[in-house]
């Protein structure tokens, strides 16, 4: 897990389970005391969970990635940017064949990403080999998995 400095100013994004995603700026997250339970970033249909959530602080992809190893990168510009605590925009099209989303991350062309099963198999794959598509498209099929799924993502970077 990634821990941020967020500053006044900055796009925080937040994507769910069921494929949508919030972009908001961090001057609408108020102070709160450590004993509160904080604000509202999305708000949640019914089976539906946050997958991920990270600031962004420069102009990069995002990549998402569905249970049934279905990936794609979309340039940020693409998600207009709304209020805190609303409903959020299609962040790709879920189906029964793609699956639900597992993950989405902000990422460069260099970058790496490991994709971890269930079953406990894991593959290496290149970002720059994954498609830049469209906000709501599918996303292009990543790895071939049977009677598998997705069930974790992670971003290598060279440092």
């Amino acid at each position: 897990m990634s821990t941020f400095l967020v500053k006044n100013g900055i796009p925080i994004f937040i994507t769910t389970h069921q494929g949508k995603v919030i972009n908001f700026l961090s001057d609408e997250i108020r102070d709160t005391g450590r004993v509160t339970i904080g604000v509202r970033g999305i708000k949640l249909k019914k089976d539906d969970y946050v997958v991920s959530a990270f600031p962004v602080f420069e102009n990069k992809y995002i990549l998402s990635i569905t249970s049934k190893a279905y990936g794609k990168l979309t340039l940020i510009n693409e998600y207009r940017s709304q209020l805190r605590g609303g409903m959020g925009i299609k962040l790709c099209n879920i189906n029964e064949r793609t699956g639900k989303v597992v993950g989405a991350k902000l990422v460069d062309l260099e970058d790496e990403i490991i994709v971890i099963t269930k079953m406990g198999k894991n593959m290496k794959i290149c970002v720059k080999d994954i498609s830049v598509v469209g906000r709501s498209a599918q996303g292009v099929k990543l790895m071939n998995l049977q009677d598998d799924e997705i069930v974790s993502i992670a971003v290598i970077r060279d440092i």
